[in-house]
């Protein structure tokens, strides 16, 4: 009885590695948006060339900020993560990045270069806001220091821009 048993028809499904399943997007930045299509194939090359530059791990929370339509977004920020076993929340709107960073706890940030200019620009104005510019200046000379010696110490060093972030960002990743 399939009820009693539970449909397992799955694990006999074949897949064709040619056959086209997905149509996913371009962002259109040098013309217009153009519709790609790949195959089981494709999406597993692509799954296996991120996980083999970048470190996923099961632990990771991944933060969803763009389109799920585009190519990037949808094969490196929701397959990827999910191929790895990694948790995955969705961004209420790019006005609310930060607060989803520190709410749902998370560790990888994909995005494109305005998306970590528009933090990198966040981050700048808060800090002279409180009248920290020169503090700041100081930290990344002594991080960068201290890096060439081969010690680490930014998160001790940039705590308070980590924690406005949730502090358990450990990777961004630019595409």
């Amino acid at each position: 009885d399939a009820i009693a048993s539970g449909d397992t028809s799955f694990e006999d499904y074949v897949i064709d590695p040619e056959e086209m399943k997905i149509i996913l997007f371009t962002s259109g930045t040098t013309a217009m948006s153009k519709g790609v299509m790949l195959c089981h194939r494709n999406i597993c090359a692509n799954l296996m060339a991120m996980c083999s530059m970048v470190d996923i791990k099961p632990t990771d929370t991944f933060l969803s900020i763009l389109p799920p339509h585009h190519t990037y977004e949808s094969t490196c920020g929701i397959l990827a993560p999910m191929f790895r076993g990694s948790c995955l929340a969705f961004s209420d709107g790019l006005k609310y990045i930060p607060n989803n960073l520190a709410e749902a706890k998370v560790t990888v940030l994909l995005g494109v270069p305005a998306v970590f200019e528009l933090l990198y620009k966040r981050i700048w104005a808060s800090v002279r806001q409180k009248g920290m510019e020169s503090k700041l200046k100081t930290g990344l000379k002594l991080s960068n220091a201290l890096r060439k010696i081969g010690i680490d110490k930014r998160r001790s060093i940039f705590k308070a821009v980590h924690d406005n972030f949730g502090g358990q960002l450990r990777l961004f990743v630019s595409g």
